[in-house]
């Protein structure tokens, strides 16, 4: 068994799960605002810059990972819904509890 082996067609099928979870990220926050959009749940942002900054590093582990471990895709779907929290300042965990941690 080899660990960490990257070839272009590891890279192509690991960069399509990353997608994938971005979109899941993006469609679940999609369908939250059309199903409930007045609520503390759908809101633009609930996550400041440092709630950003270890969701960045936490997505750049997981995409190691992953990769490390022969494109594991469920590790990189995680990591793709994970980059979509960073880019889009919004937590799912933040959402399912009513909570924001962005400066009021």
């Amino acid at each position: 068994m080899k660990l960490c082996s990257l070839t272009y067609s590891s890279l192509f099928s690991g960069i399509l799960w990353i997608t994938l979870g971005f979109l899941i990220g993006a469609g679940y926050r999609a369908t939250l605002n059309h199903v409930a959009p007045n609520t503390p749940q759908a809101t633009t942002h609930n996550i400041n810059s440092s709630g950003r900054i270890q969701r960045a590093i936490i997505t750049l582990v997981l995409i190691v990972l992953g990769f490390c471990l022969n494109g594991n895709p469920l590790i990189l779907i995680a990591a793709g819904f994970t980059l979509f929290e960073v880019v889009g300042s919004w937590c799912v965990v933040n959402a399912m509890l009513g909570k924001n941690e962005c400066d009021l």
